[in-house]
C-alpha cells in the first residue's frame, strides 16, 4: 500500500524546526515508501526537504497576507502524486508506526480517514535511530489530551475525491469543517479512526498568523475561511460526523445512530410481525437486522449510496 503524503510547513526556525523534522521522520517510518511533497516557499523548506528527503515543491499561490491557498497545494499535490491515495497532513503531526497497516482495508476500500488528535507538550528533537516510539508511549502519550472532535489534523482520501478545492487559508479555521460535510453530502465513505490511530499534536504558538485577534488564529483571514466555507459548523463538520468508525481492533462500524436506527425498524417491523403474519414484513425484519447487526461482515453491502437510501426508504415505508 503506497500514499502520497503532503503539507504546507512553517518556516523551519526555532521550535517550529523540530517539531516538523520529528514529524516527518515518523511519517516515513509510519507509510514507508511513501511520497511526500513539501509546499512552500518559507525559510528553511526547501533545505530541510533535502535534509529529509522528500519533494520540495516551490511557488505555492498565497493572499495578500502571504498565507498559502490550500486549494492549489491541493491541485497541485493531485497533479504530482504518484499514488492513488493522497493524506494532506498538518506538519506538526506525529504518526506511529504500524500505522499503515492499520489503516490499510480502508484505504484499499476508498474510505474518506479521519481523525482526533492527542495534543502533547514536546519541542525536542526525535532520534529516530533508536527506539522512539516507546519512548514517546512511556512519556508522552500517558500526559497527552484528546482534542476535541473539530480538531482534525490529517485526511486520506481518493486521488479524485475533490475535482474543485475552495481557495482556502491554510492554518485558519473551517476548510477542515467543510471537508468533512461536503464529503458526507457526496455520499463518500467517512470513518473516524481515532479509536483504532493514535496520532500526536506537537503543542505551539499562533505567531504565524498575520493580524491577530485572538490567542489562535482569529482575525481576517479565520473570518475570510467561514464565509467560505458557508453554513457549515463544527457541530456538523467533525470526526463525530463520519458515517463510520473504526473501533480498536480494527472492526468497521457504522455511526451508532444509524446503527439505533435499524435496530429500531427491527424491532418496529417484528412486533408489526406479530400482529399481522407476511412475508413482506418477515423480509423486512430481516434485513434491518443484518443491517444494525452486519456492518462487521458486510461493510460493501452496507456501506453508503443509492441501494442502500433506497433500502431505507422501503424499510421506512408504513
Amino acid at each position: 500500500m503506497s500514499v502520497t503524503l503532503f503539507t504546507i510547513p512553517k518556516p523551519f526556525i526555532g521550535g517550529d524546526a523540530i517539531r516538523q523534522r520529528n514529524a516527518i521522520g515518523s511519517w516515513h517510518h509510519a507509510f514507508p515508501g511513501c511520497q511526500i511533497l513539501f509546499f512552500g516557499d518559507d525559510a528553511g523548506v526547501a533545505e530541510a526537504a533535502a535534509e529529509l528527503g522528500v519533494e520540495h515543491v516551490p511557488g505555492i499561490e498565497c493572499n495578500d497576507f502571504g498565507t498559502p491557498l490550500l486549494s492549489w497545494a491541493f491541485d497541485t499535490a493531485k497533479a504530482r502524486a504518484r499514488h492513488a491515495t493522497l493524506g494532506y497532513v498538518n506538519a506538526d503531526i506525529i504518526f506511529l508506526p504500524g500505522m499503515a497497516d492499520k489503516l490499510a482495508p480502508t484505504i484499499a476500500q476508498g474510505y474518506f480517514i479521519v481523525g482526533r488528535r492527542t495534543d502533547v507538550d514536546f519541542c525536542a528533537p526525535l532520534d529516530f535511530t533508536s527506539d522512539w516510539a516507546s519512548f514517546l508511549y512511556r512519556e508522552l502519550i500517558p500526559g497527552g489530551k484528546l482534542a476535541a472532535p473539530s480538531c482534525m489534523d490529517y485526511f486520506i482520501f481518493s486521488r479524485n475525491t475533490f475535482t474543485a478545492f475552495p481557495r482556502f487559508l491554510v492554518g485558519r479555521p473551517f476548510w477542515d469543517t467543510w471537508m468533512i460535510v461536503q464529503a458526507n453530502q457526496r455520499g463518500l465513505c467517512t470513518i473516524n479512526v481515532t479509536s483504532a490511530v493514535l496520532i500526536l499534536h506537537q503543542n505551539h504558538g499562533y505567531h504565524h498568523v498575520k493580524c491577530a485577534t485572538g490567542p489562535q488564529w482569529q482575525g481576517p483571514e479565520g473570518v475570510y475561511n467561514q464565509n467560505l466555507a458557508g453554513r457549515v459548523t463544527n457541530a456538523i463538520g467533525n470526526t463525530d460526523a463520519a458515517r463510520f468508525t473504526m473501533t480498536a481492533s480494527g472492526q468497521i462500524v457504522p455511526h451508532p445512530l444509524v446503527r439505533k436506527l435499524y435496530t429500531a425498524l427491527m424491532n418496529y417491523h417484528r412486533d408489526t410481525l406479530q400482529k399481522t403474519p407476511s412475508l413482506a414484513l418477515q423480509t423486512r425484519v430481516w434485513l434491518a437486522r443484518l443491517f444494525s447487526r452486519g456492518w462487521e461482515r458486510y461493510p460493501k453491502l452496507c456501506a453508503p449510496g443509492p441501494q442502500r437510501q433506497a433500502l431505507l426508504r422501503w424499510l421506512l415505508r408504513p
